[in-house]
Formats: C-alpha cells, sequence, structure tokens
C-alpha cells in the first residue's frame, strides 16, 4: 500500500485522470507528500516543512553573503545544501522510527529535530550578523545557550 493507492498503476492512473490541472496535481502531490511525512517521518509535516523553510531560508542568506560580501559566489557549495536537507530529514526519520518502536529512544526525534532547529537559527543569525542586522551579542548569546558545540562542552564540564 502506497500512500493509500494498492499500486504504483493505481497511483499513476489517479494523477493522470484526477489531477488534470496544474494547481489539482500540485495539491494533491502536496497532500500525498505530507501523509507520507505524518507516516513515516516526524508526526507533524509542519514541522518539517518548517525544518525545510529554515534550510532553505539559511541557504538564501549564505547567497547573499556570498554574492554582497564575500563577493565569491560558487556554485558548488549548493549541493551542500541539498545533501544538510537530505541527511537531516533521514536523522529525523530514523530516530523518530527508533523512538516508536523502542522506549529507550523516545527523546531522540524531539532531540535531534531541536538540534538542527537550533542549527539553523544561528547560521541564519550569523547571516544576518554579517549585514550588520543582528548584533554579535545576540549570536553570542544564541550560540552560547542553543549552540551544539556549547552544548557538548557543558556536558563535558560536568563529566
Amino acid at each position: 500500500m502506497l500512500f493509500g493507492f494498492d499500486s504504483l498503476q493505481q497511483l499513476k492512473e489517479y494523477f493522470t485522470k484526477y489531477a488534470g490541472s496544474n494547481a489539482t496535481g500540485i495539491l494533491a502531490l502536496i497532500a500525498l507528500v505530507s501523509n507520507f511525512i505524518e507516516q513515516f517521518i516526524y508526526t507533524s509535516s509542519g514541522a518539517i516543512y518548517f525544518l525545510w523553510a529554515l534550510y532553505f531560508l539559511d541557504f538564501l542568506t549564505g547567497v547573499a553573503v556570498a554574492i554582497f560580501i564575500k563577493k565569491d559566489f560558487r556554485s558548488k557549495h549548493f549541493p551542500r545544501f541539498l545533501v544538510g536537507l537530505f541527511f537531516g530529514t533521514v536523522l529525523i526519520s530514523i530516530s523518530f522510527n527508533a523512538g516508536i518502536y523502542s522506549i529507550i529512544y523516545s527523546y531522540l526525534g524531539s532531540t535531534i529535530y531541536a538540534v538542527l532547529i537550533g542549527q539553523n537559527i544561528i547560521s541564519i543569525f550569523e547571516n544576518a550578523g554579517k549585514f550588520n542586522v543582528v548584533p554579535n551579542s545576540v549570536i553570542a548569546f544564541l550560540k552560547e545557550k542553543i549552540g551544539v558545540k556549547a552544548l557538548i562542552e557543558r556536558v563535558k564540564k560536568k563529566e
């Protein structure tokens, strides 16, 4: 069973028969992706869309910094954005499903989601700081409170 259809052929027939207009086809595709996300990746498709939006915003702010501040934009960095997006989603999916099947890992999905959100927010703020939109003190505060490196250092100090 795939997206509520019995076979890929039935899914193809649905799209060719009922999703005639572009808008209907796009809405149907969004519904299928949302259904897939909620069943296999995370409980909330909105949370995953928010994470993807943060990845995209981080990418756009990084491109803006490369073009306007560094004056050195290279398209070879684009695959890094896609790889980060893919592996972030895969990590959330694995950890979420591990939590479903074993109580030991029940916290893992939310933890990885929070870390990915925190990393993207810090990166967006750093890029905005290069345009002098965000003060350095705010960036330092964010890195101290939600930065992965700071969290690891705090854990090491407690040991």
